[in-house]
């Protein structure tokens, strides 16, 4: 059980250092949906994971000495879905994607119980509004 400190903390973390993505897959109904963190820490990463299950993983070995290891923490599908639940009532930053992920997500559960072509229609809308939100967060 995540407390809502812990759920406030993680949304503060995300709406800084992290991503909302949905990556849509050629010739498939289905999409790619993760939530993601960078950072040289790995200690918040590592809470983020047992909070919400997920991966961590070496991002990026730094070709620069100076430069520090980058981290990586995701989270995909559901997990997604339920972080992200826990979380959009202290984003700020990231409450926009977040609510377009869970809308993404409800098309994609229900989509036996409508026409595909109008869910479609809508999944293609939502990923278009996902990226706008990330080129010009404050316009949308």
């Amino acid at each position: 059980m995540v407390t809502k400190t812990d759920a406030a903390w993680a949304a503060g973390f995300i709406d800084g250092e992290g991503c909302v993505s949905i990556y849509p897959r050629n010739n498939r109904p289905s999409a790619r949906m993760s939530v993601t963190a960078t950072n040289c820490d790995i200690r918040p990463l590592i809470k983020l994971k047992a909070m919400f299950g997920g991966s961590v993983y070496t991002s990026f070995d730094s070709p620069n000495p100076k430069w520090n290891t980058g981290f990586r923490w995701q989270v995909d599908s559901q997990k997604a879905a339920d972080a992200l639940e826990a979380m959009i009532p202290y984003l700020i930053v990231k409450k926009e994607q977040a609510v377009l992920f869970m809308e993404y997500r409800t098309y994609n559960r229900n989509s036996k119980h409508a026409a595909v072509s109008e869910h479609e229609e809508r999944k293609t809308d939502i990923i278009d509004l996902l990226k706008e939100c990330k080129r010009n967060p404050i316009n949308v």
